[in-house]
């Protein structure tokens, strides 16, 4: 017993004798770049034979129902808004153009807010489309290629959306993501699609992170910033001149350019422009 408190003695005179100036700073501030590779060029998907297009055309408007497929629809009494189709389900293949991270609440059968904190985009060539998932963990990342296999679709608020998935299979090839730059108001034409723009912050972010700028033509559109960033501090300041790339979402009767990572946002110079690509 004697030689058991001996040695725990021994091991608090070590510790304190210990230098621990190395360790005791302040430490230096990086920035954290979150690099996203943009491009212009088409995506040339091969995909499954079914393009995000032909889903957008052959599905939506769903006039507020819920549709899922005719094998697919689950049974309740507060849900008389479900439908059934025998187009789905369906596969489709695409470019994963948000981080899986946004959050959006939804109504649910019964009309109450269901929470849902995996959102993103999808896009091919033939068009863009958003994703509702109620993951917290991101399976996969802006860039990466996914089959999903769709089993139900909704139109909610004039928003189209896939409202039920599964991830058939993930492709890590972490394309660049196609935009388009644009001088105008947003429109329903650019719902799902990543747009980008130039202009100064006119108003300061809202509760939900979401700001106005100011576009050469004078057109103003808005740019809503992720919490997660809002968080970090990454909030540009009203006056500046930003580039902001992003796809397009619909809520509460307004467009607005979705940022989840710092590197598709950036605050100009004076003169600068947005890059190339």
């Amino acid at each position: 017993m004697m030689r058991a408190v001996y040695f725990l003695a021994v091991l608090a005179g070590c510790t304190s004798e210990r230098d621990l100036d190395p360790w005791d700073t302040a430490g230096e501030f990086y920035n954290v770049q979150e690099r996203v590779a943009f491009t212009t060029e088409p995506y040339g998907l091969t995909g499954t034979g079914t393009t995000i297009g032909d889903l957008k055309r052959d599905l939506f408007p769903t006039e507020g129902e819920l549709l899922f497929g005719t094998d697919d629809a689950y049974g309740s009494a507060n849900c008389e808004d479900v439908g059934t189709t025998s187009k789905l389900p369906v596969e489709v293949e695409g470019v994963v153009t948000l981080h899986p991270r946004w959050y959006m609440k939804l109504s649910g059968c019964d009309r109450a807010d269901e929470k849902y904190y995996g959102n993103y985009f999808i896009e091919d060539d033939s068009g863009g489309l958003f994703v509702v998932g109620d993951s917290k963990v991101a399976h996969f990342d802006v860039g990466d290629r996914v089959r999903m296999r769709i089993r139900a679709v909704r139109t909610n608020f004039d928003f189209d959306m896939v409202y039920a998935h599964d991830i058939v299979e993930v492709y890590r090839d972490s394309r660049p993501i196609k935009y388009e730059s644009i001088d105008r108001a947003l429109e329903a034409s650019d719902i799902g699609e990543v747009r980008r723009v130039q202009g100064e912050i006119v108003t300061d972010p809202d509760t939900f992170g979401q700001f106005g700028v100011r576009l050469a033509s004078g057109a103003e559109v808005f740019v809503n910033l992720d919490a997660e960033l809002s968080r970090r501090r990454q909030n540009p300041d009203l006056g500046d001149t930003i580039c902001a790339t992003g796809p397009v979402q619909y809520s509460y009767s307004e467009y607005s350019i979705v940022v989840m990572k710092i590197g598709q946002i950036a605050v100009l110079g004076e003169g600068e422009t947005c890059p190339d690509q």
